[in-house]
């Protein structure tokens, strides 16, 4: 991008598709949002079905009583390759009957056998035969929602991010940078290795207090800005990058020529979102939907 790019005087009116994708499109949110999609595919199979759980629902006072075995099936799980069983049984408690399935890795159950029940006092509906579980799986399944969980915090720190970008194509203030500093990172995104870059740029003296022309006779302090990228290529094909930084705190600054999502800066200064915006919003609209179904089946199944 050449040193001649020209921008409108902030505030300066930033459309709606190119905050859409500075908020939601970046490397970081993209991989958060995979994260948290794949992993709610092993929350619906494994977590909402953890023993972890019952630990949570299975916290009041407990009643005891005597219940008989209506069925015993082998479902289509299993653990440490032995088969997980479900044994459907029948039991009273006061005037009304109810119906539970329990879980375990024995069969050694006859339709008709009489089984000791355990049922929550203010929820007699939720039981357990004695010994065995309320959820098909142990509490060791709770494990796979740490991918959704690690996802959403990747996905919160790329929002973040985003949130910092809009802000400055919304009041930034224009400065070129030089690399000065380019080191390899242990991260890798398609096959590709993750470059720390670091920029050094210079602000006019006093430039909030006495406006940025009139301060340049004063000198200028030097920043440094730290971008994390593994597309290098047009970060590095000019002496000086233009940056983006915050008149208010000069250390918040962002290389123009990485803006995430995609996003634009054109010599004239207009501010373009990719062609290709919707492809984009697809993971983060899928997995937040996905996220807000888990959580309220989470909700009521405990």
């Amino acid at each position: 991008m050449a040193r001649d790019i020209k921008l409108d005087d902030a505030p300066r009116e930033v459309p709606f598709r190119a905050q859409l994708a500075v908020l939601f499109g970046g490397v970081t949110q993209q991989i958060g949002w995979g994260f948290v999609l794949f992993g709610l595919l092993f929350g619906w199979i494994f977590g909402l079905n953890s023993e972890a759980l019952t630990l949570i629902e299975f916290r009041g006072e407990l009643g005891l009583t005597d219940g008989d075995v209506a069925a015993v099936y082998e479902t289509a799980a299993s653990e440490n390759k032995r088969s997980i069983y479900g044994v459907r049984y029948r039991y009273q408690v006061g005037e009304a009957n109810h119906v539970g399935v329990s879980f375990g890795l024995s069969n050694n159950f006859t339709p008709g056998q009489v089984v000791k029940v355990q049922y929550l006092v203010n929820r007699p509906d939720r039981s357990r035969i004695e010994g065995m579980r309320v959820r098909r799986f142990g509490a060791f399944a709770i494990f796979p929602m740490l991918f959704p969980l690690v996802g959403l915090g990747l996905a919160i720190r790329g929002l973040f991010g985003g949130l910092l970008v809009r802000r400055l194509l919304k009041i930034g203030r224009l400065a070129f940078g030089r690399l000065v500093h380019k080191a390899a990172t242990n991260t890798r995104v398609n096959k590709q290795t993750v470059y720390k870059l670091t920029f050094e740029f210079s602000v006019p003296k006093g430039a909030k207090l006495f406006g940025y022309r009139e301060a340049a006779e004063q000198g200028a302090d030097v920043y440094q800005v730290h971008h994390k990228t593994h597309q290098t290529i047009e970060l590095e094909d000019e002496p000086e990058e233009p940056l983006l930084f915050d008149p208010d705190n000069p250390h918040r600054a962002y290389p123009i020529d990485g803006l995430p999502g995609q996003v634009t800066v054109s010599a004239a200064g207009h501010i373009e979102a990719p062609p290709g915006l919707l492809k984009g919003l697809i993971l983060p609209a899928l997995s937040m939907l996905g996220l807000a179904a888990f959580v309220i089946a989470l909700w009521f199944s405990v």
